[in-house]
């Protein structure tokens, strides 16, 4: 059949757009939602966008400390401008090309189906949201500790399990009452997150001794594996933001944009908040994690301490936040394919993914239980590489197998090229994988194991019992279109169901 969709899907593209294949019959891939999400007022613009992809990759420079701690300043500094290049750049334009060719909550869970099938978004979906959810947990237990720091209570009796639920379960209420007001939360946690760090460069720098910048472990003696996973770990999930594509107004701007924006913001945070506080520190300072801290207070005083610590906080709600929102949305979009029963495609009076966000909560309450939570997290970074491998392998075999799959943004290089610029990325991946101890990978092969049950088991359940699941009417319905640029008038195409 012929009908001419202006009016829904292409009404935005030129005909240069439209037509810019170099044979006379071109395929492209359009994605037509037909249940209501077609109607909704997207929640996200550029700002916003910015902002949760921010709290998604680094949220302050805390984190960071623990490289220097592994190596020494000079290994830390080298290893943020070496990730800058294999895998920050690298991650950023696979994240902005495929967001916006595949513009549904499924994220890389649909990149990956599309170039593999099925069973392989399975996995990549449970490795993503098994690494994410979990460290969801993280954040109130580190909200509670440096809210105590900040507060001075240090000393007195707090029930801090009770107290982690209870921001817990505020956060996830938050989340609830609509992206929207996450996004707007979040654009104002950026601002605040980053001043207090702002001030201690522009303080610190002109005591800074440059020479400093120069020390370093023996070689022998540096714990690579920690600095590679403490460098990964504060630098990873550009994809996750690709979990609210459905959300986010003008995608085929709005990300590419927001990748300029976080990258060298990012790096150039990293660098400089290490550079100053190495700088200004004594000899001989052992590093750890609240060196941060410890620095405000050397080169201000302690209202730049508190300040700094605050910051610190407002990075943990921030990013609870961000990881919730796209966790969620994950499990909406996996729902949407008929990956997942519908119940999972539920909405809440505020547009949100309501089972995603309160399942996510649990999940996280529950880790709480467990009794070395910071270990389990740590173990759970190798799942999120073999995700990240998966996500390489499908843009790189998207490039060559969908060469005509319509895409609003590309990456500024060929199809070689792709190749060549993810080689480092993917070899640094490897050498993650390589050193990482047998409990992580028992673990990563666990959750690879159920991932694949889970996709057997739904496969059967949507068979036998279809009436669970989104019908092709209420879900996402995909459909091939071939477009003739001399046969056909302009924004008609005829579709093959």
């Amino acid at each position: 059949m012929k009908t001419s969709l202006a009016p829904l899907s292409i009404a935005r593209l030129s005909p240069t757009e439209l037509y810019s294949g170099a044979s006379k019959t071109v395929e492209y891939y359009f994605e037509f939602e037909t249940h209501a999400p077609t109607h909704r007022r997207k929640a996200l613009g550029p700002w916003a966008v910015a902002a949760v992809l921010f709290f998604t990759v680094a949220g302050s420079p805390v984190g960071i400390e623990l490289a220097v701690a592994a190596g020494g300043p000079l290994y830390a500094i080298l290893g943020v401008v070496t990730m800058s290049m294999v895998w920050c750049i690298p991650a950023a334009f696979v994240a902005a090309e495929l967001s916006t060719a595949f513009p549904e909550d499924a994220g890389a869970i649909a990149w990956v189906s599309e170039a593999f099938g099925e069973t392989a978004g399975y996995v990549e979906g449970t490795m993503y949201w098994a690494s994410c959810v979990v460290d969801l947990a993280a954040y109130p237990i580190l909200i509670a500790q440096y809210g105590a720091t900040l507060l001075d209570n240090e000393g007195q009796y707090v029930d801090e399990r009770s107290l982690c639920i209870f921001i817990t379960v505020v956060l996830t209420t938050v989340n609830y009452c609509g992206l929207k007001n996450v996004g707007n939360l979040l654009i104002g946690l950026s601002a605040f997150c980053l001043v207090p760090f702002l001030v201690m460069v522009v303080l610190g720098a002109p005591s800074v001794d440059p020479i400093r910048w120069a020390d370093h472990q023996p070689v022998h003696e540096v714990q690579w594996g920690l600095l590679l996973n403490t460098l990964f770990w504060n630098l990873n999930h550009f994809d996750s933001v690709g979990n609210l594509a459905a959300e986010v107004q003008n995608p085929a701007q709005t990300f590419p944009k927001a990748m300029k924006i976080v990258v060298p913001l990012v790096v150039l945070m990293y660098l400089a908040v290490v550079m100053v506080c190495v700088g200004v520190s004594p000899p001989g300072t052992v590093w750890r994690s609240s060196q941060f801290a410890e620095a405000a207070q050397h080169i201000g005083g302690h209202w730049l301490h508190c300040l700094v610590v605050a910051a610190t906080v407002a990075s943990c709600i921030g990013q609870f936040e961000a990881e919730t929102s796209e966790t969620a949305h994950a499990l909406l979009g996996m729902a949407e394919r008929r990956m997942l029963p519908s119940v999972l495609a539920t909405r809440s009076r505020f547009d949100t993914p309501s089972v995603g966000i309160w399942s996510g909560m649990v999940i996280a309450i529950l880790c709480f239980q467990l009794e070395n939570l910071a270990g389990i997290v740590e173990l759970l970074n190798v799942v999120y590489v073999y995700a990240a491998l998966l996500q390489y392998a499908a843009f790189i075999s998207l490039r060559f197998k969908k060469p005509s799959l319509l895409r609003p943004y590309r990456a500024p290089v060929s199809n070689v090229g792709a190749v060549l610029m993810l080689l480092p990325t993917i070899a640094f991946t490897l050498l993650v994988l390589a050193l990482a101890s047998w409990r992580a990978q028992v673990i990563a092969a666990t959750v690879g194991v159920f991932s694949l049950t889970l996709a057997k088991s739904m496969q059967m359940m949507r068979s036998y019992y279809p009436e669970l699941f989104l019908n092709s009417s209420e879900g996402l319905s995909i459909k091939h279109a071939t477009i003739n640029e001399h046969a056909l008038k302009p924004y008609t195409i005829s579709v093959a169901a």
